[in-house]
């Protein structure tokens, strides 16, 4: 079998974390003798064609000079938009790019799995022309679209003229089915073991965080919340001393949000670590003793997915507390799996993590039904074997 498959993110280099989770499915399934061809946007230094880890992967340029290209990668294309004059300008010669080579490379090919339903989802229908296949995968960011009647025209377009229209959590499949009246599946991305440096990193002694660490890994951005997980580590640092949160990532809130922190005289306890490198992740979660991932519904259709850095972070058996909003409570169960606390609520975000901290017995359980939760249900073995038995039925 051989799958085209069509995303807007897509590691530019080892180690990058732009679309990981569409690596490292095609991987999956290229070790499964699926043949794969990522079709994905250029970006500076990154090459047209290489093959990274067995998968074929071919990079189209979309706007000329090439250093100019700003809708993709960086704060992801949504943000982009929003945020840059120059990348809205952009999304008219993208989609063209993206529908004229999808075209070009389908011919080849028996299914077209597109990533996010626009672009990548519009642009597969270009496939048809050849009588392709077309798969289409919600990752939670693309329901903002239906937010505004000319989005939800085009969501509708595009699910309706996919064959099979998957979603990465129940809350993004009641949304979508909501706004286009189409049957959607639930195939979440997944999890597993990161690879790891020969060099392994001793991360709270390069931060010089030596005692509790708390830990959030992700998008510095709005939706995120981040700024309620450190009002709740202001009311625990009252309580302990020994306690460090350190927040992993980047994004247009970093600046405000070290601000804040200093305001409230904790910033020599809050660590802002800047982009990881995905192939280094493993060991800031194993130095955590807490993930939290504290994030805000900024609207019905804008929040957050599923939260890839909880299944991470509990496929290493570390304890997770979490915002109840969006897909989340498809990964925590209350008391089971993780604690879950309402949005926008620092006290009950503080409470929750001392109770993990100070209650060995119930961090003990959560730990241990988290990650044999995730192995069960997230690992990319069973992912890529549903999406296989996906392609399959597109293909009847």
């Amino acid at each position: 079998m051989k799958v085209l498959m069509l995303t807007s993110s897509y590691p530019r280099y080892s180690g990058d974390y732009a679309g990981n989770f569409v690596h490292e499915l095609s991987k999956k399934l290229v070790e499964k003798d699926v043949e794969v061809t990522v079709l994905a946007p250029h970006d500076k230094d990154t090459k047209g064609f290489e093959v990274m880890e067995g998968v074929q992967v071919k990079r189209f340029q979309y706007f000329w000079p090439k250093k100019l290209q700003r809708l993709c990668y960086g704060g992801g294309m949504i943000e982009n938009v929003r945020t840059s004059i120059l990348a809205k300008i952009q999304i008219p010669a993208y989609f063209t790019m993206l529908s004229v080579r999808t075209l070009i490379e389908s011919r080849k090919i028996d299914v077209i799995h597109a990533h996010w339903i626009i672009p990548q989802g519009l642009a597969a229908i270009s496939g048809r022309i050849w009588g392709k296949r077309i798969i289409t995968s919600a990752h939670g960011g693309d329901l903002s679209l239906a937010s505004s009647w000319i989005g939800r025209i085009f969501l509708i377009f595009s699910v309706r003229g996919s064959g099979i229209t998957t979603a990465n959590s129940s809350f993004t499949k009641r949304i979508l089915e909501e706004a286009v009246k189409k049957k959607v599946e639930v195939i979440p991305m997944g999890a597993g073991d990161m690879a790891s440096k020969e060099e392994e990193r001793n991360v709270k002694e390069e931060y010089n965080a030596k005692g509790k660490v708390i830990m959030y890994v992700g998008r510095l951005s709005k939706e995120k919340g981040v700024e309620y997980l450190i009002d709740a580590f202001q009311i625990i640092s009252k309580r302990a001393d020994n306690t460090y949160l350190m927040i992993v990532g980047e994004g247009p809130e970093r600046e405000s949000l070290e601000e804040y922190s200093q305001n409230l005289g904790i910033s020599e306890r809050v660590v802002f670590t800047g982009s990881v490198r995905h192939d280094f992740l493993r060991c800031f979660y194993e130095s955590c003793d807490i993930l939290v991932l504290p994030s805000v519904g900024l609207s019905k259709y804008r929040q957050e997915g599923l939260g890839v850095s909880l299944l991470e972070a509990m496929s290493y058996g570390i304890p997770v507390v979490a915002s109840n909003v969006g897909g989340i409570a498809d990964v925590v169960a209350e008391g089971e799996t993780g604690l879950l606390v309402g949005e926008k609520n620092p006290k009950a975000l503080a409470d929750a993590i001392e109770r993990l901290l100070d209650d060995e017995a119930l961090r003990k359980r959560v730990s241990e039904n988290g990650m044999r939760f995730v192995r069960e249900n997230f690992g990319w073995e069973s992912i890529s074997d549903r999406f296989i038995k996906v392609y399959g039925e597109a293909l009847e």
